[in-house]
């Protein structure tokens, strides 16, 4: 296996330093390249760290980014629910007030308040039909002031 470039050059620049024996020189070339190999490993192990961490980010940021999609989703159906009950809650608004003037007046929920005769399909809006769309009206409005609970 060949050696990484920096203990090539480390290898190199030993080579030309003066030595007494040759012993001294291997011995400290050994130990100079063991540290130097050391370093390397030791950065080639925060490489592969700083790039497992980096991946880590860019995977929290693609979920940050889907949850914040997920929420701005969300807070649109929110509002159309909440635009949705408030224009129910106006639509109802004449009835629930017809009611409480048929209860007022003591009409029970079978009492006729609209009816139009065809001959073939006879329609009836009785009391009690104001009374169901009272009742609509006031848990709409509950659920509006409650937070839509």
């Amino acid at each position: 296996m060949k050696d990484h470039p920096i203990i090539e050059s480390v290898r190199a620049d030993i080579e030309g330093l003066d030595f007494a024996d040759d012993d001294k020189r291997q011995e400290a070339e050994d130990s100079i390249i063991c540290t130097v190999q050391t370093l390397i490993d030791r950065l080639a192990t925060a490489a592969d760290r700083i790039a497992s961490l980096e991946a880590e980010r860019d995977d929290a940021r693609r979920q940050r980014d889907e949850i914040g999609r997920a929420w701005d989703e969300a807070d649109a159906r929110a509002k159309e629910a909440e635009a949705r009950a408030a224009s129910l809650e106006k639509a109802l608004a004449p009835f629930s007030d017809m009611a409480g003037e048929m209860f007022a007046r003591g009409w029970d929920e079978s009492n006729v308040a609209i009816a139009l005769d065809n001959p073939d399909d006879p329609h009836r809006v009785t009391a009690g039909d104001f009374f169901c769309a009272r009742r609509a009206a006031s848990l709409s409005s509950s659920k509006q002031k409650d937070g839509g609970e």
